[in-house]
């Protein structure tokens, strides 16, 4: 297990160079707080480079846990050595997938304890994603997103966690800069 200020190294203190990470600093204190909470399995919607793998895979408490990364694209060099930064107990919790998110959750068999949503920032592919994964996880668990408010090029995706609440199944129990977090209450 790594503390969050082990990962320091996953920013720089530049905006328009993030280092690895695409977050804000207070958007991935944020993540890596509930992945710490929870006691089960993450799965991750949009890699890019993966930093966002690698805070999660950081903040896993329990030693059976995995994280399994989906993204369309592979950027197999870059995430390759992105990867080679962790512990190899940590690499062998990530499970990464190159498909569409939505065709893994047709084929996924368990519960999950979060699901991090960064991937398509389309409202319908964002839908698509809610409708494919929301079933899979586990009551008091969390679905995260990344890039919902504040964010003037993803307008209108604020719209899927007012549907999410009006389901009365979920409710929104945190947020930092664009970054909800949603918890499944029934």
């Amino acid at each position: 297990m790594t503390n969050f200020e082990d990962l320091a190294y996953l920013f720089t203190s530049s905006l328009n160079n993030r280092g690895i990470i695409r977050q804000n600093f207070n958007e991935a204190a944020l993540l890596y707080k509930y992945a710490r909470l929870v006691d089960g399995d993450i799965v991750e919607i949009g890699r890019h480079h993966g930093g966002s793998t690698i805070l999660l895979v950081s903040a896993l408490q329990n030693k059976d846990s995995k994280v399994y990364s989906i993204d369309i694209k592979d950027n197999a060099d870059k995430l390759s050595l992105n990867l080679s930064k962790l512990p190899l107990q940590d690499v062998k919790k990530i499970s990464i997938i190159t498909q569409d998110s939505v065709s893994v959750a047709e084929e996924f068999n368990k519960e999950v304890s979060l699901v991090f949503v960064d991937g398509n920032h389309t409202v319908e592919g964002c839908r698509k994603d809610v409708k494919a994964w929301s079933p899979l996880v586990k009551i008091g668990g969390y679905m995260i997103f990344h890039d919902v408010r504040d964010v003037g090029k993803y307008l209108g995706i604020e719209q899927i966690i007012v549907e999410m609440k009006e389901t009365k199944g979920w409710e929104e129990v945190d947020s930092a800069g664009s970054t909800v977090v949603m918890k499944k209450i029934i």
